[in-house]
């Protein structure tokens, strides 16, 4: 199942029920901001970013030498939220310039 989305507005439920395997941004620090973001749901890549309160949403796995610029990693998300890996999702939601990914760990 291929999902993509880009849109203001606009709910993802095809991908209730899998299961979260990584989530990471690229930049240079968590600190400094990151533009771009990889999900691996349930051994599918999803590569998001929001531009002027738009979603980018499609699937897509991770290639260092287009997402990459000088300096720039790969950033591991789940341990900076206090994520448990493999925690199932339980809504993706893009609404008034917010993109909320709700995972549920007890699953």
């Amino acid at each position: 199942m291929s999902v993509s989305r880009q849109d203001s507005q606009t709910e993802i439920p095809e991908l209730v029920g899998t299961r979260c395997e990584e989530f990471c941004g690229v930049g240079r620090s968590l600190k400094d901001g990151l533009g771009v973001f990889y999900i691996c749901l349930s051994r599918t890549s999803y590569r998001f970013f929001i531009d002027v309160g738009v979603l980018f949403w499609s699937e897509s796995p991770k290639d260092p030498e287009d997402d990459l610029l000088e300096g720039e990693s790969y950033i591991d998300l789940l341990p900076s939220f206090g994520i448990q890996p493999l925690s199932k999702v339980t809504k993706i939601e893009m609404k008034e310039g917010k993109l909320l990914i709700q995972l549920n760990e007890k699953n």
